[in-house]
């Protein structure tokens, strides 16, 4: 008892999963950083032209129910001793990450305009260099 009720308080109240860009203080190309890039593509930038492609937002919107029974089979896992509390974040983490850079190889709208299609050579959105796509990471984390 003394071990499970241990593994809720830690599950309820000591631990999140943080997911995003980890590394987010590296210079892109472009000349900003990582995670500026990141919320640019996250928020679209009207000044610049750049439309708003929501990488994260979309990822969490269409697996969100999945995220959901994710973490309450979770909890029944940690209740029942099968499972500790970083393991079930660990999981919930990684799927998270895997959901946005699948996301976000799958063409997030708009499409590129022609004349970014020309100067990347690609008609991928988001994805250019691959740096940002393979910075997206997740991170269990203390409060």
């Amino acid at each position: 008892w003394a071990r499970t009720l241990a593994a809720v308080k830690r599950l309820a109240g000591s631990r999140h999963v943080a997911v995003g860009i980890r590394d987010g203080g590296r210079v892109h190309k472009s000349g900003v950083t990582l995670n500026t890039l990141m919320a640019i593509h996250e928020f679209g930038a009207p000044a610049a032209n750049i439309p708003e492609r929501a990488p994260i937002r979309t990822a969490f919107d269409a697996n969100v129910a999945k995220y959901t029974r994710q973490m309450m089979d979770g909890v029944s896992d940690v209740l029942d001793g099968r499972a500790d509390p970083d393991q079930i974040l660990e999981v919930l983490g990684a799927g998270m990450a895997d959901d946005i850079r699948d996301g976000i190889r799958a063409r997030l709208p708009p499409p590129n305009k022609p004349e970014t299609i020309r100067r990347k050579g690609s008609d991928v959105p988001l994805i250019d260099t691959g740096e940002l796509l393979a910075a997206i990471d997740y991170e269990v984390r203390l409060k």
